[in-house]
């Protein structure tokens, strides 16, 4: 009895990890929502640029391209979104009217200009 117990338990506690594993973290919250991901490069060399503010206008919102020149901005409701990027020692760029719907992941790539000395 005591080993069929054993068993059982196991089995229980594999196929409940089973289940959350094939889940990835998402809820139906976060299915509801949308992301923003992207790319930003320097306009003239073309090399990536890491650490750039991208901002979310209107928004608390704010996340820094890594080594890569990579972002994401997750779980954003649907609709319409401005986003600012700023960097030391380039002008300021806009990306305005980004829609995006549930689910989606909207990909960006964004070219910096360097301010003129």
């Amino acid at each position: 009895m005591k080993k069929i117990f054993t068993i059982t338990t196991a089995l229980l506690i594999l196929i409940s990890s089973a289940l959350l594993a094939g889940n990835d973290g998402e809820t139906k919250e976060t299915k509801k929502q949308a992301n923003i991901t992207g790319t930003v490069l320097d306009k003239t060399s073309g090399e990536n640029l890491a650490g750039v503010e991208i901002r979310v206008e209107n928004t608390e919102i704010v996340c820094y391209s890594d080594l890569e020149g990579d972002f994401t901005i997750n779980n954003l409701k649907p609709g319409s979104y401005n986003i600012i990027l700023s960097y030391i020692s380039y002008n300021k760029s806009f990306v305005e009217n980004i829609n995006v719907n549930v689910g989606e992941n909207k990909k960006l790539t964004v070219h910096l200009i360097e301010q003129e000395q």
